[in-house]
């Protein structure tokens, strides 16, 4: 016999507890080792205040006002008391109580997202000791650089249209601006945890960082410190990684611009990837003390979220989709892939963004992948004599020849597929 169906008002109330219970048991586990008298409210209380949100959900909603703002006033008269005790100043648990009597009305009418909302308030409630340390380590031009991201990914993207305009409509500004968005999260990305390691954690681990936002400049800092340096070093190897990184920072941006193309430009770019890891960590092994750094690891990495820095490259990327249109328009595909190469020497991001503003269809997804791949594959050798060349010695032999075998590689896969 099947059993009968819960009221949806029972369904939601029970959903309005469990989401108290799931702050409670935080909040009630924090203060497991306090001393009595001090754990003022944990399990039960915060399951009780889930449930007052929630009958007060389902009441008048005049009489539902009056309900929540009794239970709102008594819980800020709490505080006051509790705050008057010496040492007792955090007003955390109080808005976790506020907060937990919104999440348990909401849950009527909306249980899925009053339990997502505990769940995220119960981890953010869970990771105070992570996030003063953390806290206590940044430093203002990483704060500056998230107040910048911050402008350029919610302040600026929302007001861009979201149509087609310009010559050969080749420009979106939203999407345009969302480019510039996806392209800027990621070097801050790279600037903060560069930030984090260098100096600290090894040469290794700062040039990976680094090279999130700019290989090339990982790459000849690492290639001066070569200098005079005839056996291996950690240096070398870190010159390897860092190229790793590149390529797959360029595989991470077709994925999300242009993912038609990302099959074919993986497999073109699986050979160089493969022999770059395997260089990396060959080198790794090679180096006298295995993590061993030498020296000053400290990589120069500029701030990437200047806003001048953002719409100069939303300019590249503009004039870079108004040649492809024209350039398709005029000629067709086959200049289209030559064009699309040259940019990828100038700038492989901008070619990735020529390719996702094209019409769709209108360029075989292979073509493109070949001409993305080329410009990737002739950065790389411009690396291997980029190293050479600064590090004027023996020591800069290894990497290069790893960056041009790498080349080399994906170079005779691509021929093979022609």
């Amino acid at each position: 016999m099947p059993l009968p169906e819960l009221p949806a008002a029972i369904i939601g109330l029970g959903y309005a507890g469990a989401s108290g219970l799931l702050i409670g048991l935080e909040r009630g586990w924090t203060q497991r080792e306090g001393p009595a008298g001090s754990r003022i409210a944990g399990v039960r209380t915060f399951t009780l205040l889930g449930l007052g949100g929630g009958i007060a959900a389902l009441l008048p909603e005049a009489l539902a006002a009056v309900l929540l703002a009794a239970l709102g006033l008594s819980l800020v008269a709490s505080y006051r008391s509790f705050a008057s005790q010496p040492d007792r100043h955090s007003i955390t648990a109080t808005i976790a109580a506020l907060l937990t009597l919104g999440l348990g009305a909401l849950a009527i009418q909306a249980p899925g997202a009053a339990i997502a909302g505990s769940a995220v308030a119960t981890a953010v409630l869970a990771s105070r000791e992570p996030l003063h340390r953390w806290l206590r380590g940044l430093q203002e031009p990483e704060l500056r650089a998230g107040a910048r991201f911050a402008l350029i990914a919610f302040v600026l993207l929302p007001l861009a249209p979201d149509a087609a305009m310009g010559p050969y409509a080749a420009w979106n500004p939203h999407k345009l601006w969302l480019i510039v968005v996806f392209v800027s999260g990621l070097s801050f990305v790279g600037y903060v945890s560069h930030a984090r390691a260098a100096g600290r954690r090894g040469v290794i681990v700062s040039a990976l960082a680094a090279a999130v936002v700019s290989s090339t400049v990982a790459t000849a800092t690492l290639a001066r410190r070569l200098e005079g340096i005839s056996s291996r070093s950690s240096f070398a190897s870190a010159i390897v990684a860092a190229n790793v990184v590149m390529l797959v920072r360029i595989l991470a941006l077709v994925a999300m611009i242009v993912p038609t193309i990302l099959a074919e430009f993986s497999l073109l770019l699986a050979p160089a990837l493969i022999v770059s890891i395997a260089g990396a960590l060959l080198g790794l092994r090679a180096v006298d003390g295995g993590m061993r750094d030498d020296g000053d690891a400290a990589i120069p990495v500029g701030n990437p979220l200047d806003l001048g820095a953002a719409i100069g490259l939303a300019a590249v990327v503009a004039a870079a989709s108004l040649i492809g249109h024209w350039v398709l328009a005029r000629f067709g595909n086959l200049a289209l892939g030559l064009v699309l190469a040259l940019i990828g020497l100038f700038d492989a991001d901008a070619a990735v963004f020529t390719v996702a503003g094209l019409p769709p269809g209108r360029i075989a997804p292979f073509s493109a992948a070949a001409a993305l791949a080329i410009p990737v594959l002739l950065n790389m050798i411009a690396k291997a004599g980029l190293t050479i060349g600064l590090a004027r010695g023996a020591g800069g032999l290894p990497p290069a020849a790893w960056l041009v075998g790498a080349a080399l590689a994906s170079g005779a896969a691509l021929m093979a597929a022609l």
